[in-house]
């Protein structure tokens, strides 16, 4: 069964109104090809906007578009365009959003994602409109063990000054019996080379299941505790 519609109401003394509702449309697959935003502003639901899904053959998105109601008709004001490789991993999310003072389609933002011969991902470029045309903006670089676990990966912005990437912080991982991770350390790039700010404990019961959360900030000459998460779980059957 697939949900057709959902309504939120609100109560207005003893009466319920509606306030927001939505409407879903899907295609002979199952997948969800619109959805129909409207809301109460008064004494009827209104039409806002809906939201567009496009799929290729093998079932990826790659289209979501974003309109706007007029009146009569919609409006499409922004867009994203996602591309895959030969497996189905993906490889690129493009953002446009119309510019309306100009009539014409701007790209606002683009992802770019590598990966290696074991399907893992090495690299993330992200580039930005930041006002000049697209430039670049952030760079992610991942590095894995002999056994492809994540060891790190290191965040890099861009200088446009400098025409050159800035190391920023750098997340390490340490790992412990069945591979579950025991420690992530985030480290901050100095000018000289990377200092450790942040160190997340993890801590796992007899199943494996994170049992708690310890984490400890740098005070400048020790790390000291700073906060811990408790994790409690219900059996059903």
């Amino acid at each position: 069964d697939f949900i057709q519609n959902d309504t939120q109401y609100y109560f207005d003394g003893s009466n319920l109104e509606p306030e927001f509702a939505s409407e879903y449309v899907y295609d002979s697959e199952g997948r969800i090809i619109e959805i129909i935003y409207s809301a109460n502003f008064g004494s009827a639901m209104d039409v806002l906007f809906k939201d567009t899904f496009n799929y290729d053959v093998n079932g990826n998105l790659i289209f979501e578009g974003w309109a706007n109601w007029n009146g009569t008709g919609f409006d499409l004001i922004s867009y994203t365009e996602y591309e895959y490789n030969a497996n189905d991993i993906l490889t690129k999310t493009t953002n446009n959003n119309y510019d309306a003072m100009n009539s014409a389609w701007v790209v606002s933002n683009i992802e770019e994602n590598e990966y290696d011969l074991n399907n893992s991902l090495i690299s993330r470029l992200i580039q930005s409109d930041m006002g000049m045309g697209l430039e670049n903006f952030e760079l992610r670089l991942y590095e894995y063990s002999g056994t492809n676990l994540l060891d790190s990966y290191v965040i890099l912005y861009w200088d446009a000054n400098l025409s050159a990437w800035d190391s920023s912080s750098k997340i390490t991982f340490n790992y412990g019996t069945g591979n579950m991770p025991e420690t992530e350390t985030i480290s901050d790039y100095s000018g000289s080379g990377w200092e450790d700010r942040t160190i997340f404990y993890y801590y796992y019961n007899s199943n494996n299941d994170l049992d708690s959360l310890l984490c400890k900030e740098y005070n400048g000459t020790t790390f000291e505790n700073y906060i811990i998460i408790t994790y409690q779980r219900t059996e059903y059957g």
